[in-house]
């Protein structure tokens, strides 16, 4: 089923608004990835089920995150290979189950 033509330009427009400067706009899967991989990152820091530098840059990570969302224990190793990690607290199994939850509740809520 197509979308109506203005909501189609709407989106075609909220999609060029995130392209970067140069190169066609990112899948609209890797954006979605993108942001749950932001905030799992971001549950994990705020949960204490991993610790960090001072220095951690979080919009990397979860790009590599992002890039492996689909498989928990790349997600693990991407996070315990970095020097900038301190200790993982989370096992692939709950890390799987924490993926699931974002999936289904995509505004937020912890639980």
């Amino acid at each position: 089923m197509r979308p109506a033509p203005r909501a189609f330009l709407d989106y075609l427009e909220d999609r060029l608004s995130h392209a970067p400067a140069a190169g066609p706009p990112p899948r609209a899967a890797e954006d979605e990835e993108l942001a749950l991989a932001e905030r799992l990152l971001a549950r994990l820091r705020e949960t204490g089920q991993i610790e960090t530098t001072r220095g951690f840059p979080p919009e990397t990570v979860a790009r590599r995150i992002a890039d492996a969302w689909g498989r928990p224990a790349r997600i693990l190793s991407i996070l315990m290979d970095r020097a900038d990690v301190i200790e993982v607290y989370v096992s692939e199994e709950e890390l799987g189950v924490l993926q699931i939850d974002m999936k289904r509740h995509p505004e937020g809520s912890h639980g």
